[in-house]
This record gives structure tokens, sequence and C-alpha cells, in this order.
């Protein structure tokens, strides 16, 4: 990819305007838009990684599908960057009780050692700053963390209250901060890219990494941050991770943490429990892995248009590879609630099928592409055990096959991020029907043991049948496509 180009993600378009949809079955009317179910844009699939160059499709995907974009390297000297974020804080609504027994389940908030605190150095330097505001934040000393900032300057500090107060709010752990320079003695205003690397509840302790952009100058024989420039929308970096800009409340729960900004903060203690049996049904499909916590935002339709590059400003969801193991989770309410762009399972469902990438894709150090299987194992997730949940996606999946556009392939690509928004949805279906029928033919462990091959393995379809099944995918395929159209007698 040509450098600085955009990395495309997969996902599909929020309708311009809010019109319900009609029963399960009805007609939809004669050259009628198909209103979304619980997706993305074009910007925010299921699928790791990127949006399609070019416009988006057209408004209105029968039940968006979901999708995971996964952060390219953003400097030669870093891994894939940023990290996750599900922070608090501002008015931080912590509900205690979450909270208390949430953490205790989640597992030892012990600090993990900081290597800046050990590292002595010149008071002129920003490394004296950066050493001593590790220390303090991962010991919980606001008033050392803010020492070195500019106390005359609101907007700085404001900025580093936050900061911390977020990250306090995430159980931050470990907080290692360097810049290139920051061990020599600063003439004048300096600009400086502070690399960190961080954990949050211990349990979360790989690849995290981000960006401050700061610049400094010594006052009175000591380095001081005089501004911090929280990081501009880009799509390219998923930036800004919402805890480097946004005031955040937060609850934690034994395998999940949820956070929002003030404008969806009253939706916390209900979202919750809802993360909570969504993550106990990703963790059954987690054979590579189970991820050590499930970070899921709550973001309302102006935070969708900033946070991580503003790429579900047109969705209700998506998941956020940062690397291979921060896979983040993010909703737009009010439209991930609600049925005519969520379906029947609402915000269950958007939740199941985020989680249900995170955790089949967790530690995959692939670039993995978008298909009918990646989505269909995510919509597996979403509806397994609720096959109500599924109908609206059934519903565009048979009209599709009715209209005769079906190739009676079951592993879809280009289909996935069609402009039409009927064929877009329709592989979703044929992907989750897939994966239904392998699951009902083989069992579980051999459908994830052929899925793992083709995704995570980079085999064909057909090596991996023959690998698993026994058979040639051509075989497999027509029993697949058979009993979808029997499924849904099209």
């Amino acid at each position: 990819m040509p450098s600085g180009a955009p990395i495309p993600r997969n996902g599909v378009p929020m309708p311009p305007g809010r019109a319900p949809m009609p029963p399960a079955g009805a007609p939809m009317p004669a050259g009628a838009p198909i209103p979304p179910q619980y997706g993305q844009a074009p910007s925010g699939y299921a699928n790791p990684m990127s949006r399609p160059a070019g416009a988006w499709p057209p408004p209105y995907p029968p039940y968006p599908p979901q999708a995971i974009a996964r952060r390219p390297r953003r400097r030669a000297v870093r891994f894939l960057v940023l990290a996750i974020v599900i922070a608090l804080v501002a008015s931080v609504t912590f509900a205690k009780s979450h909270i208390h027994a949430g953490i205790s389940a989640i597992g030892d908030l012990g600090t993990v050692a900081t290597k800046s605190a050990a590292k002595p150095a010149n008071p002129r330097t920003l490394a004296s700053v950066l050493g001593a505001q590790s220390t303090a934040l991962v010991a919980g000393d606001e008033a050392g963390f803010l020492a070195g900032v500019d106390s005359s300057s609101k907007t700085v500090v404001a900025a580093y209250q936050r900061l911390y107060k977020n990250l306090r709010a995430l159980h931050v752990v470990r907080w290692d901060q360097s810049a290139p320079g920051d061990s020599d003695p600063i003439t004048g205003r300096a600009e400086f890219d502070v690399d960190v690397s961080y954990c949050l509840v211990v349990t979360n302790c790989k690849d995290m990494s981000a960006i401050l952009s700061v610049t400094a100058e010594v006052r009175n024989g000591k380095a001081i941050i005089v501004g911090y420039e929280p990081p501009a929308s880009n799509r390219r970096f998923d930036e800004p991770i919402p805890w480097e800009t946004a005031s955040l409340s937060a609850v934690t729960g034994p395998r999940v943490v949820v956070a929002a900004s003030s404008a969806e903060a009253d939706e916390l203690r209900t979202a919750l429990p809802i993360a909570e049996r969504a993550a106990a049904a990703a963790d059954q499909l987690a054979k590579w892995g189970k991820p050590p916590v499930y970070l899921v935002y709550l973001a309302g339709s102006a935070d969708a248009k900033k946070w991580f590059g503003g790429g579900l400003e047109h969705s209700t969801g998506e998941a956020i590879g940062l690397s291979a193991t921060d896979i983040e989770v993010m909703v737009v309410l009010p439209a991930a609630a609600e049925t005519r762009y969520a379906g029947p399972g609402t915000l269950a469902t958007v939740i199941q099928h985020e989680m249900g990438h995170v955790a089949t894709l967790y530690g995959d150090e692939e670039d993995n592409g978008h298909d009918s299987f990646i989505e269909g194992i995510a919509e597996y997730t979403a509806y397994n055990g609720h096959s109500s949940w599924a109908t609206y996606r059934l519903d565009n999946t048979r009209e599709y096959i009715a209209s005769g556009k079906w190739s009676g392939q079951c592993y879809l690509t280009k289909e996935i991020t069609s402009s039409d928004v009927l064929t877009g949805s329709a592989a979703y279906g044929i992907g989750y029907l897939t994966i239904k029928r392998l699951v009902s033919k083989y069992g579980t462990a051999k459908m994830l043991d052929f899925w793992g091959g083709v995704e995570r393995e980079k085999q064909t379809p057909d090596q991996a049948a023959r690998a698993v099944f026994g058979v040639s995918w051509k075989t497999v395929n027509a029993d697949c496509a058979s009993y979808i159209r029997r499924t849904l007698n099209a």
C-alpha cells in the first residue's frame, strides 16, 4: 500500500434517516432502501482492517455487517500502535459494587514495574518529568503526576488531569514513557513525541502503546511540560484513542470493562451485564486464547465522528484491532440499541458480534482480509442460542438469493464490501449459515480448526477442508449451499 494511503475498513453505512424496519417477513416497498441492523460503515467492519477507496456505498445496508480494523505500523520503531482505553472519569461514575467484584475476578491489580521510574535524570531534561510522572501515576499520586506540568496553563493542566483520571479509572498498572532526545538538556522550547508503553488491570499488558505529543521548556532549572496536543482524527492510525481526548466513566465486571463519555454514561450499568453475557458467548469460540479482558466503548453520535478516526460516524459497531492482542470494541448509541438498526437482539447482538471478532482473531499476527468466514463466525457468535436475533439478516439473505444474484459459493470476498447494501448484508447471512452448518455437521471443534486454517493460517478453503473434514471444499460448499437454500426456502 502506498505510504500515506488510507487503510480500508470494511463496513456498511448507517442510513441518512431512521426508517422503521417492517415486520419480519413483510415485503419491502418497491425501491425502498433496506435499513441497517447492527454494523459498521465501510470504515468499520468486522473485517480486520479497512475501508475501500472511493465513495461509501449507498445509504442503508440491510442489517449492516460488523468489522474489525487493524491498525498499521505507525513508525518503523514501533509495533502496531496504540492501545486500549476503556476508561473513564471526569465524572467517574464507577459502579463500585461492579468495580470491586470485577477487579477481583479480573486479577491482581498489583503494580507492574515502571521502567522509567528507576532512571535518574538531569532535572533539565524531559526524562526527569516523564520518569516522575510514570511513578506517580501508578502510585495514585495525582499531585506528583501534575508536578511536571505548567500550572499556569489551564489547558495543559486540564488535559493531564483528564489523562490521570482516565488511566486510574482504567486501573493502569504500568506507564513507561520515553521520547527521542528526552535525556538531553532542553534549550528553549522543544517538541517531543512521547512513546508510552502501558498495562491496564495487569492482565492486559501486551502490545499496548500510545504516543503523546508534548512541548517542554526549562523553568527555574527544571524541565516542565507547557503544551499537550491531542492527536488529530486519523483513520489510518485509529486516532484519537478516547482516553487521550475524552472524559470517560467506566464500570468493570469479571470479563469486561465498559466505558463511555458523558453523553452515554447513563447506559453503563445497563450495558455491563449485556457485555458480560456477550463475553461468555465469545469465550466459547476463543480457541486460540481468551482475551484477558474485553474492552468496550459506548460512543454517542458525536463521539463516533472523532474516536478512532471517526470510523463509526455512520455505523453501530466495530472491533478495532490496535495490535494482535489489543482488539477493542466500540458501539454507537442509541442506534446499536434500537431494533430497526440492530435487529431483534439490539445491543446484545452488536456487542456479541464484535466480541466474536475479538475472540477468534486474538493473537493473530496476520493481516486478515474481509470475507464471509470472518463475518460469519462473528454472526454465529451473535446469534448462537438466540436464532430469532438473525431474523432481519436472514430476511435480507433470502431476498438476495431469490433475486438470482447468488453464485452458490459460501466463501465470499468481494460481496462483503459490495456497494449494493443487500449484497453486503446477504454475504454476512451466508457466512453465518455456513458456520452454523459446519457446526451441525462436523462439530464446533472441527469448524474452528477449519476456520483457523483459512483465516489464521492462510490456507485455501480446499486445503483446510481436506485437512480437517477429509473432503474437498467443493463437497463442503455444495452441502452448505444446499443447507442455506433449504433453511431459507429460497
